[in-house]
């Protein structure tokens, strides 16, 4: 073979080469991509607070009509932040719990703050900052019903790297009868997971029950 002849594979060839799935499965590595339309993972954000242990100022949000929810233990707990008296916890991908902190041996919970895709929190000029996904959800901490959210201030999620290696978003193509590639199309939403050629469908976030 002379130097320089080598050519790289097409896409076709790409998708037919056999890859190996999060079940251990195999399957040709052609993937199609899973959307989660933006309003529905954006959802409605709000904050729910406990009146089992109110303060004069959760009090004073349940009074004005705030929806009440008593904590029963951290489900899918991340990162923990701490500011001033308070404590706050990553719920992963559904949000974050807030407790008041002045006796460090017995938190005491407050409330929490429903964000579907959150990954991080913290407080930044008076603002609780929530990292979900691909924005930025902020809410005074003064007046916790005042939600406000950046949309796509953070980067897209890295599907190369979150996706079974040489797997390649492609579709086959029944006038050229080969696959061709698939480009994410963001108008229609979020990619939440993948369906391969087997029909199965795979996520990289428990957001499916979002769909």
């Amino acid at each position: 073979m002379m130097l320089g002849s080598y050519q790289s594979p097409t896409v076709d060839q790409k998708a037919r080469y056999i890859c190996t799935y999060p079940d251990q499965s195999e399957a040709i590595c052609a993937i199609e991509p899973i959307y989660l339309d933006w309003e529905s993972f954006r959802g409605e954000k709000q904050v729910s607070f406990s009146a089992e242990n109110s303060n004069a100022l959760t009090q004073a949000y349940i009074d004005a009509g705030s929806r009440v929810e008593e904590f029963i233990g951290l489900e899918n707990s991340g990162k923990i932040y701490l500011y001033q008296h308070y404590m706050f916890i990553i719920s992963e991908l559904r949000g974050v719990y807030i407790f008041d902190n002045t006796n460090r041996e017995a938190p005491i919970y407050l409330g929490f703050v429903h964000v579907n895709g959150a990954s991080d929190v913290l407080i930044h000029q008076g603002m609780l900052v929530v990292a979900a996904l691909t924005d930025l959800v902020l809410i005074d901490f003064n007046n916790l019903n005042s939600i406000f959210t950046q949309e796509l201030a953070l980067s897209y999620p890295d599907y190369d790297r979150l996706s079974p290696q040489a797997t390649i978003f492609a579709k086959f193509s029944d006038s050229t009868e080969e696959y061709e590639s698939v480009y994410l199309d963001y108008e229609i939403g979020l990619v939440i997971g993948y369906k391969n050629a087997d029909g199965k469908s795979f996520y990289f976030w428990s957001l499916e029950e979002l769909l």
